[in-house]
């Protein structure tokens, strides 16, 4: 399977010349000025659990902590015209691609990728059998509170695929890197290595009809 980039031709070209790559944090998708881009909900939701003796609920906003870039399992001049653009990058091979500019980013953690789900429900619901109780002494209540709150995390990453249905004919596959360190809006990362999982992709001109 491989994955279409949209982009302007000097950006295509730019990168095969220099294996530089912008990665956008969910922060910034959420000021993107693009209508056919920005997504006010990017990142965004709830996160619904219930157990056999309790119920939970929190608000996930993911910010600058991960780095995104988004591709399409759609190749068409349709979208590239959607987009505004004359070229893309084509990925070839995934989970490579993934793996090489994991490595550029300073401090990445954890990498995920896969397409997006498109639906209107900003809320995960899931059903455990288990979640950490409180404790009954005080002295260990911060320890609590954070192994807490990594129980109710570890469940929010399929909120980081999720867009509205207005944007499906996008057919969106997302590469994820999660980062500590300092945390930028956006990043470029320099991946020469990448340049053997892509290929370029031209498409026709974009033509504007000239008002009568």
């Amino acid at each position: 399977m491989a994955v279409i980039r949209y982009l302007p031709r000097r950006y295509v070209e730019a990168f095969f010349k220099t294996g530089k790559l912008r990665l956008a944090s969910f922060e910034g998708f959420r000021g993107h000025q693009d209508h056919e881009r920005g997504d006010l909900r990017e990142g965004r939701g709830g996160i619904e659990v219930t157990t056999p003796d309790s119920r939970h609920a929190a608000v996930v906003t993911f910010g600058q902590e991960a780095y995104i870039l988004c591709a399409s399992l759609r190749r068409s001049d349709a979208l590239a015209a959607q987009f505004g653009v004359d070229a893309a990058i084509e990925i070839v091979d995934l989970d490579a691609f993934s793996q090489v500019i994991a490595q550029a980013i300073e401090g990445c953690l954890v990498r995920t990728q896969g397409p997006c789900v498109y639906v209107d429900e900003p809320i995960l619901r899931f059903h455990a059998q288990s979640w950490p109780h409180p404790p009954e002494n005080e002295a260990a209540a911060e320890s609590w509170s954070e192994e807490y709150e990594r129980w109710l995390g570890a469940m929010a990453g399929p909120l980081a695929f999720r867009k509205s249905s207005q944007f499906e004919a996008q057919a969106e596959y997302r590469f994820v890197w999660y980062a500590g360190g300092r945390q930028r809006s956006s990043i470029q990362v320099e991946v020469r290595s990448a340049l053997k999982f892509c290929k370029a992709v031209a498409f026709s001109p974009i033509r504007v009809s000239a008002s009568s």
